[in-house]
């Protein structure tokens, strides 16, 4: 089969432009792939064009950028858009970066169909020579599976065998039959098969088997993916091209993991947890969601694991809160990013946000009696997908917070921190801790304020501070002399403690 330039498919278009890249337009063209989901950048082969609507990208000019960038990465030949579908224009960044790679991005026309420009395609490959081609004009039907995350992987072996003329079949690695293509010439098939296997065996071969084969037949047996195996029963007088083998076994392999990506759920949620909540992609949660089939009704939150223990503690968690949660599915899923562990828990039930976090601190104590040294950072819990970022971020939060403020405590639920958070990003005076720090020089005026208005009473501050209760209670009455202020009114100890707690945030020491 011939190969297609970048020049070639756009002189068959029509009304295509070139916004950027025009030196890179005579680039070979391995297959045409169509993209509208972030992740599906990653399971590209090289060599490909892409075409997108950039609906996820609309509103997002950094994101268009990093798209660009990531094609070239990957070794993509070209980008078609359909310019003012759902963005007008190309962000000034992405075409410079496109110019000086070579890498064409080229408008397509609003109301073209994507079908029409994989027909298109695949008529110059078949154009380029006169032997026939062993594909059916059924093939460009197979574009259907980039774009279906429905089809399992016998539905794809079928569809694959549907665009091949020859009789043909899938098989395993150990040469039984998956899938087969109607029933002409599947004796032969399936003597050949027969014969691989007892070959592999190192078994003879029964002579039966191979009187039956007509002559003037022959096999190709090729791999396709993982362990798949496509053998194609030809006459002598049939030529098989190589380059077009090798094209649609190339064409096989990338839907296949495409469409195991696209089928697998926790792949799905690991990447909508990445993509959505760390790389900030806003406004566009619902629409990345409904991937998932995400319900309102899910109530979840997130959680950072830290520590020598976290994935113990992790796992432990896991295990307890399945148990806990007893109407409906729990869904947990968990991502590796750099030292810390994120992990998304919701429950498809109607109990709601109160249950759901009742028997989240529920199980979260448990997990802390077992995995001690292992720091549990919470968000707040939440049924609505857009405030999932926030979640994340309410988490993070925590746990800087518990680092700044000494925060002993094995589980830092964000709302036991939130009065400390919202305060913070207000203008306040430190007078009273300027007073205690210039007054006060006998001992840690600001720890011990800290630990005695935490505590409650002078005698848990002293064990805390490992000090005698009087020597707790001698101190509590010099800061009280120093402040002018009597420490066991509610008002006062309130005040104080809001004032130390943002001090440290502020950075005090």
């Amino acid at each position: 089969m011939g190969t297609v330039t970048v020049r070639e498919l756009l002189a068959s278009l029509p009304d295509t432009s070139i916004y950027a890249g025009q030196s890179g337009i005579d680039k070979q063209i391995s297959t045409i792939s169509f993209i509208d989901s972030p992740s599906s950048v990653n399971w590209l082969n090289g060599g490909e064009v892409i075409l997108t609507t950039a609906f996820l990208y609309k509103e997002h000019v950094e994101m268009q950028v990093k798209f660009v960038q990531k094609l070239i990465e990957m070794g993509v030949v070209a980008l078609g858009i359909k310019i003012g579908r759902y963005i007008s224009e190309l962000p000034a960044e992405a075409i410079e970066h496109a110019n000086k790679n070579g890498f064409p991005i080229f408008g397509i026309c609003y109301d073209s169909v994507w079908s029409e420009i994989f027909s298109v395609f695949h008529a110059l490959r078949l154009g380029k020579t006169m032997a026939q081609s062993i594909l059916s004009t059924e093939m460009i039907t197979f574009d259907k599976l980039f774009r279906s995350s429905s089809w399992g992987k016998e539905a794809i072996q079928s569809t694959f065998l549907q665009c091949i003329k020859l009789p043909a079949v899938i098989v395993d690695s150990d040469y039984k039959i998956l899938c087969h293509k109607g029933d002409a010439e599947l004796g032969e098939l399936e003597a050949y098969c027969l014969r691989r296997r007892r070959a592999n065996a190192g078994d003879d071969v029964p002579s039966s088997f191979v009187t039956h084969a007509r002559p003037k037949h022959n096999f190709y047996d090729t791999q396709l993916y993982d362990t798949e195996r496509l053998i194609l029963c030809f006459p002598d007088t049939t030529e098989v091209r190589h380059d077009e083998i090798v094209w649609i076994t190339s064409l096989y392999e990338s839907i296949r993991k495409k469409n195991k990506f696209m089928q697998d759920v926790p792949a799905m949620w690991k990447n909508f947890i990445l993509e959505c909540i760390v790389e900030g992609l806003d406004e566009n949660f619902r629409d990345y969601a409904q991937l998932l089939r995400f319900e309102k009704e899910i109530t979840g939150t997130i959680l950072l694991f830290q520590g020598d223990c976290a994935d113990s503690a992790r796992d432990e968690f896991k295990r307890c809160f399945r148990s806990s949660i007893r109407k409906g599915e729990t869904i947990i899923h968990d991502v590796q990013v750099d030292d810390e562990i994120i992990m998304l828990y919701a429950e498809c039930s109607q109990s709601g946000v109160n249950y759901f976090s009742t028997a989240l601190r529920g199980t979260l104590q448990k997990v802390s009696n077992l995995c001690e040294g292992c720091r549990i950072s919470v968000g707040s819990a939440s049924g609505q997908i857009e405030e999932f970022k926030l979640l994340y971020r309410q988490a993070k939060a925590a746990r800087e917070m518990s680092d700044i403020m000494n925060f002993d405590e094995g589980i830092v639920f964000y709302r036991d921190f939130q009065i400390f958070d919202l305060l913070f990003k207000q203008n306040f005076d430190f007078d009273e801790i300027a007073l205690l720090k210039e007054q006060v020089t006998t001992f840690d005026a600001c720890t011990t304020l800290e630990v005695y208005l935490e505590s409650g009473n002078p005698k848990k501050a002293a064990e805390r501070q490992f000090i005698h209760d009087n020597t707790m209670r001698y101190r509590i009455n010099k800061l009280e002399n120093c402040l002018n202020m009597d420490l066991s009114k509610p008002l006062n100890r309130t005040i104080l403690l809001l004032k130390v707690k943002l001090w440290r945030l502020a950075g005090g020491t």
